[in-house]
């Protein structure tokens, strides 16, 4: 692993995920497991950020195995609203409830992490802008099933984390106000009434 990702380049790091994801590197029996790739990529990405779009279209045609979760283990380190999304959907189209991963990614996006000095790691938490990927996981509420209760469970966990840290500036409380449909489900009038 190190070999290839110390060329210092996005073309080596790319390399390295995609020899990853076809199982050629990580496969030994002491080899970089899924977890240690993942939390190795999010160094990168901060020196290369022209590596996040492809290692989300990899994400996106990624077939279940060590190499998704090497990418799901890097969205819950360092992922964006959009990685979030793409998760949720690969998650619904594949019937998988939701789990670790997925809430490490939701934690990412929604909180940010300051280091408190370089190299440090120690970190200031602030709460993160979610107001596009709120709105977009407030619309998946109508659609399947499995897309319906993945999207539930990551806004609840967005307004657990947004009630420990805050909400971001200029975001709103609602997803989507505008749909006129009532956020959380338990502020639904009742209809009994």
């Amino acid at each position: 692993m190190q070999a290839v990702l110390n060329r210092g380049t996005p073309e080596s790091v790319l390399l390295y995920v995609d020899l990853f994801i076809e199982r050629v590197l990580g496969g030994e029996p002491h080899g970089a497991d899924a977890w240690y790739v993942g939390r190795q990529l999010a160094e990168y990405v901060q020196k290369f950020p022209e590596l996040k779009p492809e290692l989300k279209k990899r994400y996106e045609t990624t077939d279940d195995g060590p190499g998704r979760r090497m990418l799901e283990h890097f969205f819950g380190e360092a992922g964006s609203e959009d990685d979030l999304i793409a998760m949720v959907k690969k998650y619904a189209a594949n019937g998988q409830a939701y789990d670790g991963q997925i809430a490490a990614a939701v934690e990412a996006v929604a909180v940010d992490k300051v280091p408190v000095a370089e190299g440090s790691n120690l970190y200031n938490t602030h709460p993160a802008p979610v107001q596009n990927s709120r709105r977009t996981l407030f619309d998946f509420l109508g659609g399947s099933a499995a897309e319906a209760a993945l999207a539930k469970r990551c806004l609840e966990d967005i307004d657990y984390l947004r009630d420990e840290y805050g909400i971001a500036a200029n975001d709103p409380r609602h997803p989507d106000v505008m749909s006129g449909r009532p956020w959380p489900p338990e502020a639904e009038p009742d209809s009994a009434a």
